[in-house]
């Protein structure tokens, strides 16, 4: 695909060789090619930024060469605006453009299209063309692309694909399957363990740069020949609230109620150090592209900065222990694999884990009949895993608050102050410290925060009679003037037994 000045360079030459083209002429189709050169322009801008591969440049040109009679454009720009969504459309499969230029893949593909396949694309099983290419040992790219189309195979293919490829993470021993619901923290003392907010036995702190430390054995050192441990007038000068806003909380405890839920499938024995996950999980989509895998490891790799602090006492005197919170450990292509590791989160489910073992008098545990032991409630499961994708992350938090709030009150009527709802939602109240309008953001957060409480979570399906707040009720809206009066409370009958 040559850029424009490539282009304008051969069509003047071409232009100005021509004997029989009178000046009149060639000024005409000079001013013609300077007309379309601000669409050629961003088609070459869009051609680098996706770094198009040759299979799909060859995709595009047949696209382009082999477009209906109908759909031909009336304009250029109609032409650029076709190309452009051409373009980010195949680099968006670029995994699918990939197989097809491979012999075996085409043949394989061909070789699973179903007559389901056929009928939802409309075509006839005993069209000549389409009998042909179901029967070929061989079938050639062009032979896909002209009998079934880009668009359609794209379709059929990633629908079989999903499940190769689910097989294929599964086969290298890769988690495949994501818990429906989060695994939110209750216990008192590690509520905020995967919070920003500084209370209980274990919080989240960034730090300005991990650049030079090293984390072991619950310390921090600086690293180099001889470990010299980190003080604690230096860690002060390496906390941070910079960029806090861009860390996505919701994100982490996905990842922690992935281990949380191992942990509970191996019976409590079994902590992962590196947790291999299908790439499928973690993107949300059955057949990820390059940006869909890049997405999802930038995301792993934002909390490379922040560390867990673990509160604790030795000798009668208050200490602190120090680990990494989320670490990229690596992306296997051929298997759709993507690990990380988490001491922190390994030390928090274990800790929770050994504090809510039941206890005899002499301080044994209880075991039920099986031989596993009796266990304290310790996580809330009321809050659906999608929230994950919630793009307003201060309602999502609200709600992770709100619903800890409701779990451990039992009985009792469950009630917060506004103001210690936004003090407890760390980022919402550095936002709100910065804020032009801090109205509007706290309408736009608490209208989500009272839906979300309804859509993304079973409060009503497990609590008889719950009142959650009206999302279009002003009376649960609270500005700066009222965050110390306004209370919300979320009164109800008990649990559904």
């Amino acid at each position: 695909m040559a850029n424009y000045d490539d282009f304008q360079k051969a069509m003047k030459q071409i232009i100005e060789e021509d004997a029989e083209t009178t000046d009149e002429q060639k000024a005409a189709l000079f001013k013609g090619i300077e007309a379309v050169e601000p669409y050629a322009r961003a088609l070459d801008k869009k051609n680098e930024e996706l770094e198009l591969t040759e299979e799909e440049r060859y995709i595009l040109s047949y696209l382009v060469e082999h477009r209906p009679e109908e759909g031909q454009p009336k304009t250029a720009y109609d032409e650029t605006l076709i190309q452009l969504v051409s373009m980010m459309f195949v680099n968006s499969h670029k995994d699918t453009v990939q197989a097809l230029n491979d012999p075996e893949e085409r043949k394989a593909f061909v070789k699973s299209i179903t007559a389901k396949d056929l009928a939802e694309i409309k075509l006839d099983r005993n069209d000549d063309k389409v009998a042909e290419l179901l029967k070929s040992e061989g079938p050639e790219l062009d032979d896909i692309l002209d009998v079934i189309g880009f668009g359609n195979a794209v379709l059929i293919y990633e629908r079989h694909n999903k499940y190769r490829t689910k097989a294929k993470a599964e086969k290298a021993g890769a988690i495949t399957e994501a818990p429906t619901s989060l695994a939110i923290p209750t216990l008192s003392s590690y509520q905020y363990s995967m919070s920003l907010y500084k209370e209980g036995g274990a919080y989240l702190q960034p730090l300005s740069s991990m650049d030079g430390l090293r984390f072991k054995g619950g310390k921090l050192y600086f690293d180099g020949a001889r470990m010299k441990e980190v003080s604690e007038a230096e860690l002060r000068d390496l906390r941070t609230k910079e960029g806090i806003e861009e860390l996505d909380l919701t994100a982490l405890r996905f990842y922690y109620s992935i281990l949380f839920n191992q942990f509970q499938l191996s019976s409590y024995k079994v902590l992962q150090d590196i947790v291999p996950i299908s790439a499928s999980i973690l993107t949300g989509r059955n057949d990820p592209n390059k940006m869909d895998i890049n997405a999802a490891i930038a995301k792993v790799q934002s909390f490379h900065n922040v560390m867990g602090v673990v509160k604790g006492t030795r000798n009668g005197k208050p200490t602190e222990s120090y680990y990494q919170v989320l670490n990229f450990e690596y992306y296997d292509e051929k298997k759709n694999i993507i690990a990380f590791s988490s001491p922190y989160m390994n030390y928090v489910i274990k800790t929770i884990y050994n504090l809510s073992i039941r206890k005899t008098k002499d301080g044994k545990a209880r075991l039920k009949k099986n031989g596993t032991p009796l266990m304290l409630p310790s996580h809330s499961y009321m809050i659906d895993s999608s929230i994950v994708k919630e793009r307003n992350k201060a309602a999502a938090e609200n709600v992770v608050i709100l619903v800890t709030l409701i779990e451990q009150a039992g009985d009792n009527i469950p009630r917060i102050k506004a103001s210690t709802l936004i003090e407890r939602n760390v980022q919402l109240a550095e936002r709100l410290e910065t804020a032009e309008n801090p109205r509007a953001l706290l309408k736009r957060v608490f209208t989500k925060t009272w839906e979300l409480l309804r859509t993304k979570t079973r409060l009503t399906e497990f609590y008889k009679n719950i009142q959650l707040p009206d999302p279009k009720d002003p009376a649960f809206m609270p500005t700066t003037r009222t965050l110390d009066k306004v209370v919300f409370t979320f009164p109800h009958e008990g649990k559904k037994k």
